[in-house]
């Protein structure tokens, strides 16, 4: 009885509700303002705005008194939870026949052609510059250029390159033991070796370097990444560069000065030698490497006759400057007025201010010759 007298009351304030609502319109003008429209009408719309707001005002009042006594009146005295049905609630699942359920698709990771970079393009266009079947293929992933070369009438050296480049060590090593020239160079821009330093292709040089290549051999390899060409101007490029450039490969560095390569050469058009390279771009753990295979310390550089010390003040770094005191570099005059004037700049940062000051007092403090 209560919980029906409660739903009546809540019903009877409802519809008073509903019936009161429209009695505040937005507008709330009355017939009497719209009699006087075309004499009074700024002093009716003032009067208008008045009413609406005061109206309104008594709305919101009127709701929220509503409200309260709507959520009084069917407010359960107890705090208990309200009991769930009696009877369960079945959800119904419609059947999808089998032969419309889509099969899960499989992975085709393996099956997709591996697109070809800038680079390997680059580097199959001036391997095959005067072929003219390639200029037929479509060059957009490995799939088509590897069938291309099975199917060619490219020489042995050729196809060796081409499976280097696409670091497939099987190929490569049949074609190897098949006595491919290792060190062949088309067009003199690059040879098997300057390609898998360049791809940090670990195995791959190995394998190429007990075959015999030719570790000091100069090569116009020079990529350009924003151009995507290889540069011709110069032929100076061994593959020592490429221990460093694009990416820095112990392991390789460690394998080429095995092998022979001449570290106190020019390995670049760029850079003079192997630490001078490295001190530039602070490789410390290959500055302490080159020093213990007998870099020379004492070499100059450039038309001005810089040393060795005077190379990392440019790019200073403490614990470099100290490899070099410690393997008998000489400091000099220009290199201490160099390490004074960077550290006059006041956009320096705060490591590289810590830098500049540390090797300044180092070779400060050592008399010089």
């Amino acid at each position: 009885m209560i919980r029906q007298l409660r739903k009546k009351i809540c019903m009877f304030l409802c519809i008073c509700i509903s019936l009161h609502a429209p009695l505040y319109g937005a507008e709330g003008t009355t017939t009497k303002s719209k009699l006087h429209h075309n004499t009074h009408t700024t002093r009716r719309k003032k009067k208008s705005k008045k009413r609406t707001w005061k109206k309104l005002a008594e709305v919101s009042i009127a709701t929220a008194v509503t409200a309260s006594l709507l959520y009084m009146l069917t407010r359960n005295g107890s705090s208990k939870k309200a009991e769930l049905p009696e009877t369960p609630i079945t959800i119904v699942v419609p059947t999808i026949p089998a032969q419309n359920i889509p099969s899960t698709p499989q992975s085709t990771h393996e099956t997709l052609p591996v697109e070809t970079s800038a680079y390997d393009r680059c580097i199959l266009d001036n391997l095959f510059f005067f072929y003219k079947p390639y200029s037929k293929i479509d060059k957009r992933n490995w799939s088509n250029i590897i069938e291309f070369v099975e199917t060619s009438s490219l020489s042995s050296e050729q196809k060796l390159i081409v499976h280097v480049l696409h670091q497939d060590h099987q190929k490569s090593k049949q074609l190897i033991d098949a006595k491919a020239d290792v060190s062949y160079s088309p067009q003199n821009y690059f040879t098997a070796l300057h390609i898998a330093t360049y791809k940090s292709d670990e195995e791959m040089v190995t394998l190429l370097i007990k075959a015999g290549a030719n570790v000091n051999k100069a090569c116009g390899f020079l990529f350009n990444e924003f151009t995507n060409t290889i540069t011709s101007s110069s032929s100076d490029t061994k593959p020592l560069y490429h221990a460093f450039d694009p990416t820095y490969n112990e392991v390789i560095l460690q394998h080429l000065v095995e092998a022979k390569a001449e570290i106190n050469a020019s390995i670049s058009s760029i850079y003079d030698d192997a630490l001078s390279y490295a001190i530039s771009h602070h490789r410390t753990n290959a500055v302490k490497y080159l020093l213990e295979q007998k870099a020379d310390v004492q070499k100059t550089y450039g038309r001005d006759q810089f040393s060795i010390v005077h190379r990392c003040a440019i790019t200073p770094n403490i614990d470099i400057m100290k490899l070099l005191i410690k393997a008998g570099a000489t400091p000099d005059q220009q290199s201490i007025d160099l390490l004074a004037r960077k550290n006059q700049d006041q956009h320096n940062t705060t490591n590289k201010r810590e830098q500049l000051q540390s090797c300044l007092a180092l070779l400060s403090s050592i008399p010089q010759a």
